[in-house]
């Protein structure tokens, strides 16, 4: 019997896992950068980015970075909203302490760090 119209004669494999460390971490071999999903690189589309989350944990790559660099703020929210139902699928890797603030150089104080962006992310 034919497909029928959109679906696929071709064979999807899987990306391939692997474990990390001794603690029973496995994620996959090929990972996906959330960056360019909320700026960088021109005007974003929230529509396809959330189909490429979803596509790409179709296909197995359970590994995503993002950052509330990313933003601000507006990448991890993106990520957390996508995959809300779906967290014990998911390996989020995601960095702090980049603060992107016109005309103030970097800092990385702890007590900063703390207050601006370890505590608003647990609300994320």
């Amino acid at each position: 019997m034919p497909p029928q119209t959109g679906q696929s004669t071709v064979q999807e494999e899987q990306v391939k896992k692997r474990k990390l460390g001794t603690q029973g971490l496995v994620v996959s071999e090929q990972g996906l950068g959330c960056m360019g999903m909320s700026e960088f690189y021109g005007a974003t589309d929230e529509t396809e980015s959330v189909a490429t989350l979803n596509r790409a944990l179709e296909l197995g790559i359970n590994f995503f970075d993002t950052s509330d660099a990313y933003g601000p703020y507006k990448n991890e929210e993106l990520v957390g909203r996508v995959f809300r139902t779906r967290r014990d699928e998911v390996i989020i890797a995601t960095k702090f302490g980049i603060l992107v603030i016109p005309m103030i150089p970097v800092c990385a104080r702890l007590r900063v760090i703390r207050n601006m962006l370890v505590k608003p992310a647990m609300l994320r």
